[in-house]
């Protein structure tokens, strides 16, 4: 029980573990009904809470998650034709399983729901899915919702504060925002403050993934550093000493703050080596503006971020540009450097390619650096 926090989160920090705890779930569940073995209410709401946390965070147009935490390729439950990104069969199974319904339209994610739950109806009808408000459901899940006449109308702010994820819901994307207060387990990379952004079914800004456990240690520790995410790297050190190859000590604590108009959360913590990075993510019209505010460092601070590769980047003077968002990067006084430099993402296990990393170097004499997030719609 305590594994699957309140809000649906789950304790290993990772979509992909995540999915393996949920098809491990309803598979046992299914199991015990077939021999008359009902498991307890308490069990049945937590398999519905992290279905739940699924369907919140997953891209509804192209059915893929943010690749975050470890991921070393698993799927449990391998009866759907949809591709092995694809969570809608898993979210589609989990409403069968706990509700009897689909919580998603008709489609062909629907194998996995349909093998475990055999009368499943055919036709699609207004009770079979689920409302994103459906989400505050859990007292420990907040959903604000604005109706701006912008590209954002009738846009959403979740909070999952237990596991530590602030999602920015739109028709058509979405920002999930990593912040954890406190961590209730383990952490398994320097993920802190990463922002991962949809749009239009593109994962524009995303994390690294994981690669491989028994690999190069170059590798091994690149896919789980700051070097791998959306965030700040203060002078080449990580954010969270590796005392071994899955264990990080000196586990900050975080203090974050939401507001709903504008939609906006303020996070920030301070490192084992006296590093300061406050990051507020706040919602505009054309997009959205990341601040942050940093302190404590000695040489230089790098700002990333990791572009989306199918795209075609083009450096300008303030960030870079394509054709389904622009990034504009400013600095109170000077940038010592801004370029696109080549990265490296795992979306399969043992599978790694390159990316577009943009990259913004600044000395200890700048306190601030903003980021200006322009989506197609307005570019």
């Amino acid at each position: 029980m305590e594994l699957v926090y309140d809000d649906g989160s789950f304790s290993q920090q990772s979509t992909n573990y995540h999915r393996v705890m949920v098809h491990v779930l309803i598979w046992v569940i299914q199991l015990g009904r077939a021999n008359g073995i009902e498991f307890p209410s308490a069990i049945i709401e937590r398999l519905r809470l992290a279905g739940k946390w699924q369907f919140g965070l997953y891209d509804q147009k192209s059915g893929r998650m943010p690749n975050l935490g470890a991921n070393d390729g698993s799927l449990v439950l391998q009866y759907s034709a949809s591709p092995y990104y694809d969570y809608r069969p898993s979210i589609q199974a989990v409403g069968a399983v706990v509700d009897g319904r689909r919580w998603l339209p008709a489609g062909e994610w629907d194998d996995l729901a349909k093998w475990l739950v055999y009368d499943l109806e055919d036709e699609q009808t207004s009770e079979t899915t689920v409302e994103s408000s459906d989400l505050s459901a859990s007292s420990c899940v907040t959903t604000l919702k604005t109706e701006d006449g912008n590209i954002f109308s009738s846009s959403m702010l979740t909070n999952y504060t237990s596991g530590g994820y602030y999602v920015f819901s739109w028709d058509g994307g979405k920002l999930i925002y990593r912040c954890p207060k406190v961590f209730k387990h383990r952490p398994s990379q320097c993920d802190l403050l990463h922002v991962d952004l949809w749009n239009n079914g593109i994962n524009l800004l995303r994390d690294a993934g994981t690669y491989s456990y028994n690999c190069d240690p170059l590798w091994q520790e690149y896919f789980s550093s700051a070097r791998a995410h959306n965030t700040i790297q203060f002078d080449d050190h990580e954010q969270m000493p590796k005392l071994s190859r899955f264990i990080y000590g000196n586990w900050p604590e975080l203090f974050i703050e939401t507001t709903k108009s504008p939609f906006s959360v303020y996070a920030s913590f301070t490192n084992y080596q006296g590093c300061q990075h406050s990051r507020q993510v706040t919602q505009v019209n054309s997009g959205f503006r990341v601040t942050d505010t940093i302190s404590g460092f000695r040489r230089q601070a790098v700002l990333r971020w990791r572009l989306a590769p199918e795209l075609d980047w083009q450096v300008t003077n303030e960030g870079c540009t394509s054709s389904a968002m622009k990034m504009r990067i400013s600095v109170p006084t000077k940038l010592r450097s801004i370029k696109i430099v080549e990265g490296w993402e795992s979306q399969y296990y043992l599978n790694k390619s390159p990316l577009p990393v943009l990259e913004a170097e600044i000395g200890p004499e700048v306190g601030e650096i903003f980021s200006e997030i322009i989506l197609c719609d307005t570019v």
